[in-house]
């Protein structure tokens, strides 16, 4: 049985995260809203002419934390037979927090960092997509939202693996839920 704790903001949930040394599997469910890029405003459709409101990504994901992005890409490349090491390269945009958490440096907004596909036990993630009412897309509106509004992530070459360790980040402010170590942190909504 794990220990519910609520937050209602980033930094209580920072702090919280401060003091776990917990790294391993998590359960995170977050919130998004996916966004045009600069590029794509110029050449497509806006959202507001094919759908009827905001629309937002629930996903539930299972996911690794905690670890070291230069360490679990190194493992890989053992295991794969290669000897060489791998060293990551420090990023300008983000400072780390700790081991879970990141701050962009110009804009000050916190992001919880994850990976993807390390326990071969889960599924990767799960996800639906709806309005701000809770109504799902219809599957007209999914398909033009993937065709249209959905980039894919490329993979990267500077791992030099077969198989790529895949880091992610979300927003804090998207973090609904995150079960780690024996503890499952909830985002009290605000009413």
């Amino acid at each position: 049985m794990s220990v519910k704790i609520t937050f209602k903001d980033n930094i209580e949930l920072v702090n919280a995260l401060n003091e776990m040394g917990t790294s391993g599997q998590a359960t995170l469910e977050s919130t998004t809203a996916p966004s045009m890029t600069v590029k794509d405003r110029h050449t497509k459709m806006p959202f507001e002419s094919i759908f009827k409101g905001k629309i937002y990504r629930i996903k539930k994901e299972y996911v690794t934390m905690g670890i070291s992005y230069e360490n679990a890409v190194n493992n890989q490349r053992k295991r794969e037979g290669i000897d060489e090491a791998f060293e990551a390269v420090s990023s300008d945009t983000y400072k780390t927090i700790n081991k879970y958490i990141i701050q962009h440096k110009e804009s000050g907004e916190f992001y919880l960092r994850y990976y993807l596909e390390m326990n071969a036990n889960y599924p990767h993630s799960e996800y639906i997509w709806c309005y701000a009412d809770g109504t799902e897309l219809t599957e007209a509106e999914l398909n033009s939202l993937k065709s249209g509004f959905l980039s894919s992530k490329s993979g990267s070459s500077s791992q030099g693996t077969e198989k790529e360790i895949i880091v992610r980040q979300v927003k804090l402010n998207g973090v609904t839920r995150l079960a780690l170590g024996g503890k499952e942190f909830v985002r009290k909504m605000i009413a």
